[in-house]
């Protein structure tokens, strides 16, 4: 078991010039899980998946903390060759644009443990040991 790890940068070649990916790994064939921690316009996320579907990998799967999911982001998500979309509940996942991609994920037992700790003065990094 263990898995094979690619990495996709974006850089900014210059002011007000669009961003580029470059991609380091091999994925054809493989499973590819995004992990980021916002999603706002969906862009850069859409831009990193077509990159990963066109080298081959499947499924695309999306991890990250804030959903925030502005202008079209849900659409452009829609439309892209990503499976799935996990986020956290810490922003309310909008009313319109299709959803059927997104699965929201609660942290709200994390975050009640670590109230809860700091409220008895004990560890808060033991959650996340």
């Amino acid at each position: 078991s263990g898995g094979s790890l690619a990495i996709i940068s974006k850089r900014h070649p210059g002011p007000d010039v669009s961003e580029a990916l470059e991609m380091v790994g091999d994925v054809s064939g493989k499973p590819a899980v995004i992990v980021d921690d916002m999603i706002s316009t969906g862009g850069t996320l859409v831009l990193a998946a077509d990159l990963l579907h066109e080298r081959g990998a499947a499924p695309i799967l999306v991890a990250a903390t804030h959903g925030i999911f502005s202008q079209d982001g849900l659409e452009t998500i829609d439309r892209s060759p990503i499976e799935k979309v996990l986020v956290t509940d810490t922003l309310p996942l909008p009313t319109t644009g299709p959803t059927g991609k997104i699965e929201v994920v609660t942290v709200a037992p994390l975050l009640a443990e670590a109230i809860t700790r700091i409220h008895k003065d004990l560890s808060i990094s033991a959650l996340f040991n």
